[in-house]
């Protein structure tokens, strides 16, 4: 630990900062109550954000590209878990990223959607999706960076 320089100033910064881009995601969820939310991801690492930031209040449900996780429950919240497919037909309002590791392949996914997205980690952004020379990212209309 004193080699890596990691005591407890190390841990309370690092707090810090979590609970910094709770209230950053939980602050713009409120501002869209009664909107469709739906999380991107059922994870472990989605279920301790779901967990850690009470997410679980503003989900409709999660969907996930894994087969084996589509027709279960979140753990903990028991949020439905569905297929990918059930964005094309419902058309949320925001689709939360709780798999932020994956974005990049899921902003591929979900090109055709209109859905704000929102992605809480390693920043929090808030935009919609940009289509340009072939390549497809989030046209930022908000972002919090917690460095």
């Amino acid at each position: 630990e004193r080699q890596a320089d990691i005591n407890i100033k190390t841990f309370d910064t690092f707090q810090k900062k979590i609970n910094l881009i709770k209230k950053q995601v939980t602050d713009c969820l409120e501002q869209h109550i009664g909107k469709k939310i739906v999380g991107y991801g059922a994870s472990s690492t989605s279920t301790t954000l779901i967990s850690h930031f009470e997410l679980h209040r503003y989900l409709s449900y999660l969907v996930d590209d894994n087969p084996g996780k589509i027709g279960t429950y979140s753990p903990g919240y028991h949020i439905p878990v569905y297929s990918p497919e059930k964005l094309k037909k419902e058309q949320p309002d925001i689709i939360l990223i709780l798999a932020w590791r994956f974005k990049d392949e899921i902003l591929k996914k979900i090109s055709n959607l209109a859905s704000t997205i929102l992605t809480p980690l390693p920043s929090v952004e808030i935009g919609s999706l940009a289509h340009q020379e072939g390549e497809i990212s989030l046209e930022r209309t908000t972002m919090y960076s917690i460095r």
